[in-house]
C-alpha cells in the first residue's frame, strides 16, 4: 500500500485530488467483462437483491473453475504414463490455472488496480487539457490501438472458446474436454450437468482473461502516452508559450506541447520542476503496475512457456486431423500472440523511457545560470537513466529478449517431447 499512498500525495502536491470512488473505470468494455466475470463491482445504485445475487454468482464462477480444474487434474495424474493424453489435458489445465491465479489476485487486488486506474485518470488530466493537436492525435492514436487490441484478443477468444467446445470430434457421451470425475459423465444427466459446467468455465474463463488483460493494456498505454507527452514537455521547457497555451509564431517547436494551465506558469525551472513531478508521478504509476500485476506477468510467461510447447507437440500428432488440429492451432495461436503483446508492451514502456534523458539534454538548459541549472538536471537525469520496466515479480523483465528467450525453452521442452513419443 506504500507505493498507492505515495502516488496519492504526489498527486495531491501538484493540486490534484482524487476524484469521487464511483467516477472509476472509464474502460467501460474491460468493467463489463470483468462483472461478467464476477471480478469487478457492481455501481452504488444497484439494490441490495441484485448485489447478493452477484456475489451469489461470484462463487459459482469460482466453483464452476475449480470443478473444472480438478477433473481435469484427476485426468492428468491417472494418465501421467501417457504422453498424448498427458499433454492434450495438460495444454488446457495450464490455461485454466493461469486464468484461475490472475482471478484471485483481481479478487484479492482489485481496491488497489481501482485506485491505479484512478491516478491514472488524473494524471492524465493533470498533464494537459490537450488542446494542441498533436497531442489529440496522439491520444487518439492510443486509444484506436486499444480498441484494435481489446478487438482482436476478443475475437480470438470467441473463436478459441467456440473451438474448444464444438470443434472437437467425439464419440456420443463424451465430453469436449477430456476430465475424470468419481462418477459416470457419459449418462443422462451427468453428462449434461459437467457438460454445462465445462462450457461455462471455458466461456467465462476466456471473459475473464480478455477483461484482466485488457485492463492492463489500456493503463500501460495511457502511461505510455503520457511519456511521449512528458518527452515533448521537457524539450519546450524553453520555449516561448504564448498566453492561451499553443504556440508562439517564432516557436520553431514542431513536436507538441502541453503547457496548458498547470504547466503554463513561470519560465524554465518552474515548467522543468513540473516535468520532473510529472516523470516522478509515472514512475510510481510503473511500480504499483509491477507490484500489483508482477504475479499475474509471471504466471504468464510460465504458462505461455508451457502451452507454446504443449498445443505445438498436439498440433505436431493431430495433423490431418481436421477439428482437432485447429482447435490446438487456435489455442497456440492465442498463447503466442498474448505472450507477445505483453512482451511488446514492456520493451516499448522501456523505449519511450529511456528517450526521457535524450529530451532533458534538448531542453535549453545550457541557456540557464550554470549554478542553478546544475543541481536539477543532475538528479532528473541520473534517474531518467533507469529505464522503466515492467518485471513479472522481479524476475523477468517483459521485453522481445524475454518472448525469445520463451520460445527457445518452449521448443526444447517441445523438441524432448518430440523425442519421446517416437
Amino acid at each position: 500500500m506504500g507505493i498507492a499512498n505515495n502516488i496519492e500525495l504526489l498527486n495531491t502536491s501538484v493540486g490534484r485530488r482524487w476524484s469521487s470512488y464511483q467516477t472509476v473505470l472509464e474502460y467501460k468494455m474491460e468493467v463489463e467483462c470483468l462483472k461478467l466475470a464476477g471480478l469487478w463491482y457492481l455501481s452504488s445504485d444497484t439494490s441490495d437483491c441484485v448485489k447478493v445475487i452477484y456475489w451469489i454468482y461470484n462463487k459459482i464462477v469460482f466453483a464452476a473453475i475449480a470443478i473444472f480444474s480438478i477433473g481435469l487434474l484427476t485426468d492428468i495424474i491417472i494418465n501421467y504414463k501417457d504422453l498424448v493424453t498427458f499433454t492434450d489435458s495438460g495444454c488446457i489445465f495450464v490455461g485454466i490455472s493461469v486464468v484461475s491465479f490472475k482471478a484471485v489476485v483481481f479478487q484479492c487486488k482489485k481496491s488497489r488496480i481501482d485506485r491505479l486506474v484512478h491516478s491514472v485518470r488524473q494524471c492524465e488530466s493533470w498533464t494537459s487539457d490537450l488542446v494542441d493537436p498533436a497531442a489529440m492525435s496522439l491520444l487518439k492514436k492510443y486509444k484506436i490501438r486499444e480498441r484494435v487490441t481489446i478487438l482482436g484478443f476478443s475475437c480470438l477468444g470467441c473463436v478459441l472458446v467456440i473451438a474448444l467446445i464444438f470443434f472437437v470430434p467425439r464419440e456420443t457421451g463424451e465430453l469436449p474436454i477430456r476430465c475424470r470425475y468419481p462418477f459416470d459423465t457419459t449418462v443422462t444427466p451427468m453428462h449434461q450437468i459437467v457438460f454445462g459446467i465445462q462450457s461455462f468455465a471455458v466461456a467465462v474463463g476466456m471473459i475473464a482473461i480478455i477483461g484482466m488483460d485488457n485492463t492492463v493494456f489500456v493503463l500501460c498505454g495511457r502511461v505510455l502516452f503520457q511519456l511521449e507527452i512528458l518527452a515533448a514537455n521537457f524539450q519546450s521547457c524553453s520555449l516561448d508559450i504564448n498566453a492561451s497555451g499553443g504556440r508562439s509564431e517564432t516557436n520553431p517547436h514542431k513536436d507538441f506541447t502541453c503547457f496548458r494551465h498547470t504547466i503554463d506558469c513561470g519560465g524554465f525551472f518552474e515548467r522543468y520542476r513540473k516535468c520532473v513531478m510529472h516523470h516522478q508521478y509515472l514512475i510510481l504509476l510503473v511500480d504499483e503496475v509491477n507490484d500489483v500485476f508482477g504475479s499475474s506477468m509471471f504466471s504468464q510467461l510460465l504458462s505461455s512457456s508451457l502451452i507454446i510447447c504443449l498445443t505445438g507437440f498436439q498440433s505436431l500428432l493431430v495433423v490431418g486431423h481436421g477439428t482437432n488440429f485447429l482447435k490446438f492451432a487456435i489455442y497456440l495461436g492465442a498463447a503466442f500472440s498474448q505472450l507477445l503483446y505483453w512482451c511488446c508492451l514492456g520493451n516499448e514502456l522501456s523505449h519511450q523511457s529511456s528517450l526521457l534523458l535524450e529530451s532533458q539534454w534538448k531542453s535549453g538548459w545550457e541557456m540557464q545560470p550554470a549554478k542553478k541549472v546544475l543541481h536539477p538536471m543532475v538528479f532528473s537525469m541520473m534517474r531518467s537513466n533507469k529505464k522503466l520496466e515492467l518485471k513479472a515479480s522481479n524476475f523477468f523483465i517483459m521485453s522481445t529478449e524475454t518472448f525469445i528467450t520463451i520460445l527457445s525453452k518452449s521448443y526444447s521442452i517441445f523438441a524432448l517431447l518430440n523425442n519421446m513419443i517416437q
